[in-house]
């Protein structure tokens, strides 16, 4: 099978790459490189321009050259229709363009987009957006929601041959699409061996700042400044922002507690790779994100509330022989449930249902 991967997502399409690949299929991954993340494919697609405009005109000048080359795939998977950085008119006719030359053109969707925040809204106690709520910062949610944006937003997702979603939030946001056609849980490369969660001196916990205005940032950051305070002499914090994908990797191997989002129902990314490491994740599990996929996640749920985050991360400093124990558990839900070869498989029997639909 030929595969032809859109864009980048904290490294979902680069290990589901290496999961295609070795499955023995020819597979093609165009990045910008996720941002700071650095997280580059085949294909590089971005520059050094610092101002925003001329970095998106630059780019999107590279996808127009490098459409004739995307030819005679049998899927091409796009991460985020805004992932093509040019006005919403160009974006219609370009995945026009892909669809004429291609078998199946489909979304594995991630990021927000209007019909998130939408569905968000109204289906969720908490979502991403819960400062700007909780702040009451409702002329800025109204102009991510208005009657444009809705509309464009359902004209490019509806031109998706289908629409796959890996967590719980993202199910929500498009299941009554009816280009919706299932859920697959999220891919990782995982450590060949396995390295128990040790703790030396103090318990590190690292934070990695995703966004300052969603997320929960605000309640984590609080959380942590308390627990510095509060357990110096048990606990070291370290919170990081902007680092590349490598280098983050490497202060997640040296960890012991991983904090995660505080706005979240499941797991994205960011919690599979400190799973895969044997770390203990605070972050987005609710119940109904279980029930979703059908199995357990050992992961901390917390909410997006200071004081429930900071009882969570004392409850490991009250019982330290708990955390190697759940981050055990971490490694071997993370190698049963997303190992990269495994959920390349799923993806592989998906798209032959979408090509012989």
């Amino acid at each position: 099978m030929r595969i032809f991967l859109f864009g980048e997502y904290s490294g979902l399409h680069s290990n589901l790459r290496l999961g295609f690949k070795k499955l023995g299929h020819e597979t093609l991954l165009l990045s910008s490189g996720d941002g700071h993340k650095q997280i580059f494919g085949d294909i590089q697609c971005g520059n050094n321009f610092k101002i925003k405009f001329f970095r998106n005109l630059f780019r999107a000048l590279q996808f127009w050259l490098i459409l004739p080359k995307i030819r005679n795939y049998d899927i091409v998977q796009f991460i985020s229709y805004e992932f093509l950085v040019m006005p919403d008119i160009l974006k219609v006719l370009y995945l026009k363009l892909l669809k004429y030359s291609n078998k199946k053109v489909i979304i594995n969707r991630c990021g927000v987009d209007a019909i998130g925040i939408y569905r968000f809204l109204g289906n969720l106690r908490y979502s991403p957006l819960q400062n700007e709520l909780k702040e009451g910062h409702f002329d800025s949610i109204s102009k991510q929601i208005g009657y444009d944006k809705l509309k464009i937003s359902f004209r490019l997702t509806s031109m998706f041959d289908g629409i796959i979603v890996n967590t719980y939030e993202y199910y929500i946001a498009h299941n009554q699409l009816n280009n919706f056609t299932g859920s697959i849980p999220l891919p990782i490369k995982l450590n060949a061996i396995f390295k128990p969660n040790v703790i030396i001196n103090r318990i590190k916990i690292l934070y990695g700042v995703l966004r300052e205005d969603r997320k929960g940032h605000r309640y984590i950051q609080t959380a942590l400044e308390d627990i510095r305070n509060r357990h110096s002499d048990a606990v070291e914090v370290i919170i990081v922002r902007d680092l590349p994908l490598q280098e983050y990797e490497l202060l997640l191997e040296e960890c012991n507690i991983l904090i995660d989002q505080a706005c979240s129902y499941s797991i994205g990314m960011n919690a599979l790779y400190a799973l895969s490491k044997g770390k203990v994740v605070l972050g987005g599990n609710e119940p109904e994100a279980n029930t979703f996929f059908d199995f357990d996640v050992p992961v901390v749920n917390i909410l997006p509330c200071s004081e429930d985050i900071i009882e969570k991360i004392e409850y490991f400093i009250k019982n330290i022989n708990k955390i190697p124990e759940v981050g055990k558990l971490g490694y071997e839900y993370a190698s049963t449930k997303h190992n990269a070869d495994k959920i390349a498989d799923q993806y592989i029997k998906y798209y032959k249902n979408i090509i012989n639909a």
